[in-house]
């Protein structure tokens, strides 16, 4: 069933024990603690996706995700399978870094391998040399400093903002990117010179 997570660990949801407002039925066993008001967050879902969804299909169902962002998908058919199977490549284009697992519900599929889907990762993502990372926790900044930059160095910035909704698309800066410029150096004292001896 679908993945839960109830206190900092993950559960799936049983896919046969009815759900209602007070019981929420696990298949695995719950190993935390008895408590009322326990956070539980379920995971960002697509839209559904049809078996044979074209690449721009695909697309636009993963970018509605929150935390997805801008992605290219190449569609593919698929020769280990002999039904007319397809695969999609997704490469992330503005989210920086190895990206969280996904994981495909296919209750809804039918056929003669609805349980044949599967998820992997070709290439993990690595973040740009010399990434970092901020979290400006004041609504009301509308500025920050960066300190400790080499000089000469091109920095480039984005910035997205984080609320109950999901996170925004990164925005770059305007200038693109900018280096730091040294510390100039002391100016040398004027000398005077004569032109002529008059």
């Amino acid at each position: 069933g679908e993945a839960v997570m109830i206190g900092g660990e993950m559960y799936h949801i049983h896919t046969a024990n009815p759900i209602s407002s007070s019981r929420l039925p696990l298949f695995e066993t719950y190993s935390g603690k008895d408590a009322e008001h326990v956070p539980l967050f379920s995971r960002s879902k697509s839209s559904p996706i049809s078996y044979d969804a074209s690449a721009e299909e695909m697309k636009n169902a993963l970018e509605q995700m929150q935390h997805v962002s801008h992605v290219d998908v190449r569609r593919e058919i698929d020769d280990s399978y002999t039904d007319d199977g397809f695969k999609w490549i997704v490469t992330f284009l503005t989210n920086v870094g190895d990206q969280p697992d996904f994981f495909a519900e296919t209750s809804k599929l039918i056929g003669t391998n609805p349980s044949g889907f599967g998820i992997r990762s070709l290439i993990n993502g690595t973040p740009p040399n010399g990434y970092q990372s901020f979290i400006i926790n004041n609504p009301e900044a509308t500025s920050y400093k960066l300190e400790n930059l080499e000089t000469g160095r091109p920095y480039y910035v984005r910035v997205a903002s984080i609320s109950d909704k999901g996170q925004s698309l990164p925005i770059g800066t305007l200038p693109a990117y900018l280096a730091p410029g040294g510390i100039p150096e002391r100016i040398p004292s004027p000398t005077m010179k004569s032109l002529n001896e008059r």
